[in-house]
């Protein structure tokens, strides 16, 4: 059963991140000019004309509690609570007081932490469409135990903590206000507890087979003497 599009649309709106007290965002402000370029990013180089260069990635401003960014030449800049479109039409117009047609782009620099799959760690969040199916496969996939019905995600936003018990193999998963993620999310994927005591290298496993071997050992032992 595929989604409707009420829930589609409802999805979408709700994974518009506004953007919080602690965020870092990467901030990068052009204009035609190379060397006015320099000075509004001095932690990477833009080339004329919007394009950026390589190192554009790292720049990183961090929202204080009074949700501001101090950013070069503007000062400080009231971002908190805004989306991040929000937030670049915000510092595009502080800009065209000073510069003719300035270009902004702002993204969020984030992470969600995966836990109980094949390769457990962090996961870089660089845009608000992470989907929990891609931060899961970035992450080396579910081991064979996992248990798809039960992952949870544990979200922790304005100083509130929430989670909430995802199931994969439902279509409802698409219309969960966790489907995308937000930045320092974390996802725990539940074992499948014999599973993971018969996996393949796990003691259970040993201790299965020997067990087993031993039965079959006395029931041929009886069979033989009837």
């Amino acid at each position: 059963m595929e989604p409707s599009k009420e829930n589609i649309d409802s999805v979408l709106k709700s994974s518009i991140q506004k953007i919080q007290f602690g965020d870092r965002l990467s901030v990068v402000m052009a204009t035609k000019d190379p060397s006015e370029n320099e000075i509004l990013n001095p932690l990477g180089i833009v080339r004329g004309g919007g394009g950026t260069g390589g190192s554009n990635t790292v720049i990183g401003y961090q929202v204080a509690k009074d949700s501001t960014i101090e950013l070069p030449v503007l000062g400080f800049v009231k971002v908190g609570g805004l989306t991040i479109a929000g937030a670049a039409e915000v510092i595009k117009k502080r800009l065209s007081v000073t510069y003719k047609e300035p270009y902004v782009n702002v993204n969020l620099l984030g992470r969600v932490v995966v836990m109980g799959t094949r390769s457990p760690g962090v996961v870089p969040l660089f845009n608000e469409r992470l989907t929990i199916f891609e931060a899961i496969a970035q992450s080396g996939e579910m081991e064979p135990s996992a248990r798809r019905d039960r992952v949870w995600v544990i979200r922790e936003q304005d100083g509130e903590r929430t989670s909430a018990l995802i199931n994969l193999n439902s279509p409802d998963v698409f219309s969960s206000p966790y489907y995308y993620l937000r930045t320092n999310d974390l996802i725990y994927v539940e074992p499948n507890r014999l599973g993971s005591f018969l996996g393949v290298n796990a003691p259970g496993r040993t201790l299965f087979a020997v067990t087993t071997g031993i039965f079959s050992i006395i029931i041929t032992f009886l069979l033989l003497n009837l």
